[in-house]
């Protein structure tokens, strides 16, 4: 039961770590699209 555990526990770390790398390269999408627009506002 405790190998079982170890797995889960790894698994949700390895989600989480690839959630916060999609989250990181969607900001970095955005950014990339929002920064020529705030270059033609100003």
């Amino acid at each position: 039961m405790q190998a079982a555990d170890a797995l889960f526990d790894l698994a949700l770390k390895r989600e989480r770590e690839a959630a916060h790398r999609a989250m990181d390269e969607l900001k970095r999408l955005l950014l990339g699209y929002l920064e020529p627009l705030d270059r033609e506002a100003a």
